[in-house]
């Protein structure tokens, strides 16, 4: 992965380099007859989709929301790093997630592809 910490003159996060390592990007929850849009990036596509210089960098293309490593956070040794742009906004517009490329991951599997991040819970602690 020294490839994309040489485009980017700086060390990538080592979960998401593990990513990376093991598998080069995936496709997942695809629909076999209809597709899907799922993807998490190769190294190839983070540097096609990305500029050099760019400190919040795009990693995955989540049903047309974008997610993205904040650099910046990470080079100050904020473990929660990773972002949500959707899809119509710029990447200056961003949302946190408060966790890391790893934990996502293991969220977003565990809810089958779905956009957890847009759950809403209600809770009512009413007397009866």
């Amino acid at each position: 992965m020294k490839e994309l910490s040489d485009y980017f003159s700086t060390p990538l996060p080592p979960d998401y380099i593990s990513f990376l390592q093991l598998c080069n990007g995936a496709s997942l929850f695809a629909d076999p007859e209809y597709g899907g849009g799922n993807f998490l990036y190769s190294v190839q596509d983070v540097i096609h989709y990305n500029e050099a210089s760019d400190n919040k960098i795009v990693v995955a293309n989540i049903l047309d929301d974008r997610i993205l490593i904040d650099l910046e956070r990470w080079r100050s040794g904020n473990e929660q790093y990773l972002l949500l742009c959707e899809s119509l906004f710029s990447v200056e517009h961003t949302g946190r997630f408060y966790s890391n490329f790893e934990t996502w991951l293991e969220r977003f599997i565990i809810s089958q592809g779905s956009k957890f991040w847009y759950w809403k819970t209600e809770r009512s602690f009413e007397e009866k």
